[in-house]
């Protein structure tokens, strides 16, 4: 979906807009982290767009600007793409675009696709666990309390680097995962105490309660391929990490997805 604002069609007359985000975590710190979103302007502008930010801590009233359209060099008309970096943001945080005087008649502007970069979020230099020898440790801050988060996986924390929990199938077959007796069975010698769905939506799903309020550094692993009627290998997944805020008492649903069938089993 595109935000747009039209000038008006009566001479003076002017339109305004405002367009704010949700609520973002907060970049890795150091991180190369930029926004990026595409602008579209037609017509005789006279007015002029800008991006805000604003921490929740803080609130609107020592937002800053990040962009303004009337610093852009004139250029063609049609779709321009824009990058900004982000950076000294300790908190959540939400953006805003506003219009100022709005578009002058006959006039429009338009963006489109607002996107965060993968460095803003996840780290990773392909070590197990994942790590990043150019980042200041992620901490933990109790500024504010984040919405709700679930996510599924297996990972240590950054907050409390000696304990690591482990996610895996429990043994589970099939489109509807495992039962809570595989998991029981699966878990028995391992710090991992789950609670797994038997009915509905959340037949087969996992479900963790979080011991500590911290920051944790989730790793989701894909699963491999099954091999083909040419090729007796298989293809492993990739993996992505990222660091989440967590408070004790949340709950996690967790899927754990099985690799591929192989084309010709070997019982075959």
């Amino acid at each position: 979906a595109a935000f747009s604002v039209e000038g008006g069609q009566s001479k003076g007359q002017r339109s305004s807009a405002v367009l704010r985000s949700p609520l973002f975590p907060p970049p890795l710190r150091n991180s190369r982290c930029t926004m990026r979103f595409w602008l579209c302007s037609g017509g005789s502008q006279r007015g002029s767009l800008s991006l805000w930010i604003a921490e929740n801590s803080t609130g609107p009233e020592e937002q800053r600007r990040l962009w303004r359209s009337a610093s852009e060099p004139k250029s063609e008309k049609g779709w321009k793409l824009i990058i900004l970096p982000l950076y000294g943001l300790a908190d959540w945080f939400w953006l805003q675009f506003s219009t100022e005087d709005g578009p002058g008649s006959g006039s429009a502007v338009s963006i489109d696709n607002i996107s965060f970069s993968m460095d803003c979020f996840l780290a990773s230099n392909g070590e197990f666990p994942p790590t990043s020898s150019t980042m200041l440790p992620f901490l933990r801050t109790n500024k504010t309390t984040p919405p709700s988060i679930r996510s599924p996986l297996s990972f240590p924390t950054t907050d409390y680097p000696d304990k690591k929990w482990i996610f895996h199938t429990c043994g589970g077959v099939g489109p509807e995962g495992p039962t809570p007796s595989q998991c029981l069975n699966s878990y028995r010698y391992s710090n991992v105490n789950v609670t797994v769905g038997t009915r509905g939506p959340f037949k087969g799903i996992q479900m963790w309660l979080v011991q500590e309020t911290g920051t944790y550094r989730i790793t989701a692993y894909g699963a491999a391929g099954g091999r083909s009627v040419l090729a007796m290998s298989r293809s492993h997944g990739v993996y992505i990490t990222g660091d989440f805020l967590l408070r004790r008492g949340e709950l996690l649903h967790i899927l754990v997805g099985q690799k591929g069938e192989d084309a010709c089993p070997n019982e075959i």
